[in-house]
C-alpha cells in the first residue's frame, strides 16, 4: 500500500534579524536552518510548503539550498494572526524571494485580521484535506509553519478534538513526521530536535 509521509517543521528562532533583507531570523536561527536543511538533504522530498510569514519562508529558503524541490507559498499555513500584524504583501514577497512558488490566488493584501482558535483549525481542515489528497501522488512532503498552525495540523490529522489552546509543544525547527496509508494519519515522531543538539565531546 502506498504510504505519504508529511514532515512539518517549525520555523528557527527569530528577533532582531542577522539578515533584515531575507526575513527575521536571528544568527542563531540561520544555523538551526542550515542544520536542518544539512539533515534533510538525502530525505528526497518532494515537496516544500511554507507560510507566507517572514521567519517562515527565510527558514524554508535556507533548507530549501540543500534539498531538491523549490519553496512553495501555501496561504493556509500562517501564523493565527493578530492585530496590528506585521506581514509582506504578495508582490513584497515576490521581491524578497523571486524564486518561490507563489499561489495564483493570493491576494496583495491577504491578511484576513484577528483570528480566533476557531478559524486555525478551520485553515488545519483545509490544509489536512489537501494533504490527505495527495497521498497517491506524493510520498514525501514538508512544511514549514507555525508553532500554534502545527499544532492544529497534526491535532486535525489525528482526529483529535480542537482546543482553545496548543495540545503539543514544537521547538525552533522541530521536526514532526506523519504517515498517511490509505486514508489512516500515524505520527511516526513529535517535536525532534537531535538534528539541533551540540553533542559534548570527552576526550
Amino acid at each position: 500500500m502506498y504510504t505519504m509521509h508529511v514532515l512539518l517543521i517549525r520555523h528557527a528562532r527569530h528577533g532582531i534579524p542577522a539578515v533584515p533583507s531575507e526575513g527575521n531570523l536571528t544568527l542563531e536561527g540561520i544555523e538551526q536552518a542550515m542544520t536542518t536543511g544539512r539533515e534533510l538533504a538525502s530525505q528526497n522530498l518532494e515537496r516544500l510548503l511554507t507560510s507566507p510569514y517572514p521567519r517562515a519562508m527565510q527558514t524554508a529558503q535556507i533548507i530549501s539550498r540543500h534539498i531538491t524541490p523549490g519553496v512553495e507559498i501555501f496561504l493556509d499555513l500562517h501564523n493565527k494572526t493578530r492585530a496590528r500584524e506585521i506581514i509582506l504583501k504578495r508582490s513584497e514577497i515576490s521581491a524578497r524571494h523571486p524564486e518561490f512558488i507563489l499561489p495564483e490566488d493570493l491576494p496583495e493584501n491577504w491578511l484576513p485580521g484577528e483570528e480566533k482558535w476557531e478559524d486555525v483549525y478551520r485553515r488545519a481542515v483545509r490544509v489536512a484535506k489537501y494533504l490527505v489528497s495527495l497521498e497517491t501522488s506524493h510520498e514525501r512532503i514538508a512544511i514549514v509553519s507555525h508553532a500554534v498552525t502545527l499544532d492544529a495540523l497534526t491535532s486535525t490529522l489525528l482526529g483529535l478534538e480542537p482546543l482553545e489552546r496548543m495540545r503539543f509543544w514544537y521547538d525552533n525547527c522541530s521536526l514532526t513526521l506523519l504517515s498517511i496509508e490509505g486514508g489512516t494519519v500515524r505520527l511516526k515522531y513529535l517535536n525532534e530536535v537531535s538534528h539541533l543538539v551540540k553533542r559534548e565531546v570527552f576526550f
